[in-house]
């Protein structure tokens, strides 16, 4: 699109990925530049938000959180497929889940953070059906105890990128509720 003075003025969906959208303000005419990774950032610290919203009421809902080292899977998929199988068998009912891909030193060096929601389970003892490997490695899982304070750490993590088309963070299709 072009104005009388020539300009050209491409729209989000005709910049190449990386590059920055310009958008602008209606109230105070300025432009400012958002990035990739902030929209990302935002677009998933609102999923985290709807998430530990959804199921904040400890009286009805237990979440649990798995560290998933990158090398164990580079995919989320065939780690839910095996959880949901044994949810299954156990009668402990999946109603959720959301990911976030981490890289830290300190820990996993690459790695996923999985929670997912289940009806509430007595806290004293974490489910042998959630106590899984992937691989002949071991996922770690365990119930999250200060839902704020995890949800609030999952937010202040940065977006790092896996490489071309690769998700760094995802959901489940929907949030089943009790």
């Amino acid at each position: 699109m072009s104005n009388k003075n020539n300009k050209s003025y491409k729209t989000s969906s005709e910049q190449n990925q990386g590059q920055n959208d310009v958008s602008q303000n209606r109230i105070e005419m300025e432009l400012s530049e958002i990035s990739d990774s902030e929209k990302l950032k935002n677009k998933r610290n609102k999923l985290l938000k709807l998430f530990f919203h959804t199921y904040s009421d400890t009286s009805k809902y237990s979440l649990i959180e798995f560290g998933l080292p990158y090398l164990v899977s580079l995919e989320m998929s065939p780690i839910l497929s095996k959880l949901r199988k044994r949810c299954k068998t156990e009668n402990i009912k999946l109603l959720g889940y959301v990911w976030v891909y981490d890289v830290d030193e300190e820990n996993f060096g690459s790695h996923f953070h999985l929670v997912i929601a289940v009806e509430k389970i007595n806290e004293g003892e974490f489910p042998k059906c959630l106590r899984t490997s992937f691989k002949n490695k071991n996922v770690l899982g365990d119930f999250i105890r200060n839902n704020q304070a995890f949800k609030n750490y999952l937010i202040d993590k940065e977006i790092f990128e896996r490489g071309y088309k690769k998700k760094v963070f995802g959901k489940s299709i929907k949030f089943k509720e009790l």
